[in-house]
């Protein structure tokens, strides 16, 4: 493999490869072994068009009302003003600490993990159009969490399509533990050298999805994605879970 720096914008990639997607309340067994294989996997039919229509309210009236206000959980694409990221919702919220806290989505983590979760946090994602690139990164090299029971469910709020920046997905890259992150992205967050990642030989999937899919990641997944070239904003929303019993370590 061409162990060369990839140009900025994109990724040096292995072979591309299908993304698994599964019904919610499907065969727990199959949602298991597909996330085993792959640390990730597509979940289909967890979130209804009315769950989304009012996740998208509460994160409007956090735009409008919290954010203005705020030090602190929030990160701002260059212009200094058009939000990137709001972390740490459920401070903020109530909506957002019962959402989080939803047996909906503790359940399926259960089912799938074998591990019994506990609510960590909620944020946001808007990958504004023409927004900037998230970097190839593993988000458990920034929250670390003993014993290593710690997942996400990223959650689209609206359909993503290839032109849109959708995350990419290096399958597999969560068994081999955290990688060295030593380039800056945003804020205190670091991401794989090109060099590391153009050494990987793990296939790669594209997260198209449909808004209320939702991907269940293993943190250890190696992911990154793309600028936005469409109009649209892309947005998401990030629910994590960590194991009842585990211990956090700020970073």
């Amino acid at each position: 493999m061409d162990s060369s720096p990839a140009p900025a914008g994109t990724f040096a990639d292995g072979a591309a490869a299908p993304l698994t997607a599964l019904d919610a309340y499907g065969p727990s067994d199959e949602l298991a072994a597909a996330y085993e294989r792959d640390g990730v996997v597509l979940v289909r039919g967890l979130f209804s068009p009315d769950d989304l229509a009012r996740i998208r309210e509460e994160l409007a009236a956090h735009m409008t009302r919290t954010v203005p206000h705020l030090t602190r959980d929030v990160h701002f694409e260059a212009d200094g003003e058009t939000v990137r990221v709001a972390n740490e919702l459920q401070r903020y919220a109530p909506f957002f600490a019962d959402l989080l806290a939803s047996p909906r989505q503790t359940d399926l983590v259960e089912s799938v993990t074998g591990w019994r979760p506990q609510p960590f946090y909620a944020e946001y994602f808007a990958k504004q159009p023409h927004g900037s690139v998230a970097q190839p990164h593993q988000d458990s090299a920034f929250e670390h969490v003993e014993p290593r029971q710690y997942v996400h469910l990223w959650v689209a709020l609206d359909d993503i399509t290839p032109d849109m920046g959708p995350l990419r997905l290096w399958l597999g890259s969560n068994r081999f533990g955290v990688f060295p992150h030593d380039r800056r992205d945003f804020g205190k967050f670091q991401h794989l050298s090109p060099e590391t990642v153009a050494g990987f030989d793990f296939p790669v999937a594209e997260g198209i999805a449909e808004a209320g899919d939702l991907f269940l990641l293993d943190t250890g997944l190696v992911h990154a994605s793309t600028p936005n070239t469409s109009s649209r904003p892309r947005p998401s929303l990030a629910l994590a879970y960590r194991g009842v019993g585990s211990v956090h370590h700020d970073s």
